[in-house]
């Protein structure tokens, strides 16, 4: 694995985007809203099941990639890693992470969450429950693929309806 990072989730959406992206972030409109995702070279961003607090998102190079039977959602989009790192997380925190430069099929598979988070801050503990946990599998070839792997969700469309989207 390649990271594990636990994301604070902001405005319903996991994005990863490189480093040369000035603004990362994606005007949504209807038909991004319904596949769940929002793409542009450099840069994407997953919608995550709403009232989705703390996620898990975990990091991989995988040879293959089988949906797990758990999944509430799956895509699959292109992702061709230029630069290093990849920034990983959600509106106003962003996380760096090391992934090795290539063309890649990006796997976004949403499950059910597991563990728990904990803040401290000052004198006061907060402890709560991950929300979902995300993998993000990276595999090399087939690059230029997207693809909605399964519904549910935040994923409500079985078929990509729109490939390109406006940055924000």
């Amino acid at each position: 694995m390649l990271a594990s990072l636990n994301v604070l989730i902001n405005y319903g959406q996991l994005i990863l985007y490189l480093p040369s992206v000035d603004r990362p972030g994606h005007l949504w409109g209807e038909p991004e809203m319904q596949q769940g995702f929002a793409w542009s070279p450099g840069i994407v961003s997953f919608g995550v099941p709403e009232h989705a607090f703390i996620c898990t998102v975990e990091i991989e190079m995988v040879d293959a990639f089988r949906t797990s039977p758990d999944a509430i959602s799956c895509l699959r989009v292109p992702f061709d890693v230029s630069e290093t790192p990849v920034q990983i997380g959600s509106i106003f925190e962003y996380e760096p992470v090391d992934i090795p430069t290539g063309a890649y099929s990006l796997i976004c598979e949403v499950l059910p969450g597991c563990g728990t988070w904990e803040i401290e801050t000052d004198d006061q503990k907060e402890i709560g429950d991950i929300d979902h946990v995300i993998k993000i599998a990276l595999a090399r070839g087939d690059s230029d693929i997207f693809e909605v792997l399964k519904t549910g969700g935040a994923v409500f469309s079985d078929k990509v309806l729109s490939r390109l989207c406006a940055l924000a």
